[in-house]
């Protein structure tokens, strides 16, 4: 088999480690779940470019993907409608409750798989104020509306760590979910592959099952 698998991601590895792209569009946070081995053998030729520079040699390549828009959502979801998508497959939730935090009903929901913490949009919900998902119920399939205020923290508990220096820093910065945004934090190791992260900001909507990538 090949020894080397390449990506159009923008980032890049030098010396085993995992870097930012050096370029405006950063994607090292899409590849943290890799490991060093894995690492070893990416190519990234990507890192060291910007997009208008890429569609450039795209277009003097004549790729046809040269002026295709870029992609915001899953890509192989067709029009970027992923919860029509699990219905289709049969793996989606069934209706349920909106509820307050004290429990009251507030309307009813099209299925848990549709929403997500921190979500403003799209809940058909009116009320005394704007409406946000501040938590998922799976198990009596409620999706919890709040005004927001309780969707920020700055403690967060992580698990499945990957270290990919040898070394195990304290002092970092921290991205959460898929925004560029970084904010200084401090990690506490626990038992295993967890830890705290404590940020020196509030962090909206840390969501269970997404990544947090450290830098």
């Amino acid at each position: 088999h090949a020894p080397w698998g390449a990506t159009g991601h923008y980032a890049r590895v030098r010396d085993g480690r995992l870097l930012r792209g050096t370029g405006e569009k950063d994607q090292s946070y899409l590849l943290a779940r890799l490991t060093p081995a894995q690492l070893a053998r990416c190519v990234f030729p990507l890192g060291e470019l910007e997009k208008d520079q890429v569609r450039s040699l795209a277009r003097d390549f004549g790729l046809t993907a040269a002026d295709r828009p870029d992609s915001m959502e899953i890509c192989f979801i067709p029009g970027d409608d992923y919860a029509a998508w699990l219905e289709a497959r049969g793996c989606a939730a069934p209706p349920g409750d909106f509820v307050d935090p004290q429990g009251n009903v507030l309307g009813r929901h099209g299925g848990i798989h549709r929403y997500t913490l921190g979500q403003g949009s799209g809940l058909g919900v009116s009320g005394p104020h704007k409406y946000y998902v501040s938590a998922i119920r799976p198990e009596t399939n409620q999706v919890v509306l709040s005004d927001g205020a309780d969707l920020f923290t700055r403690t967060v508990r992580v698990e499945e760590l990957r270290w990919l220096t040898p070394e195990r820093p304290c002092a970092v910065t921290a991205r959460f979910r898929h925004s560029r945004g970084e904010t200084a934090a401090t990690l506490e190791p626990l038992a295993g592959d967890e830890a705290w992260v404590h940020t020196a900001e509030p962090v909206r909507a840390p969501t269970p099952g997404q990544l947090a990538v450290f830098y």
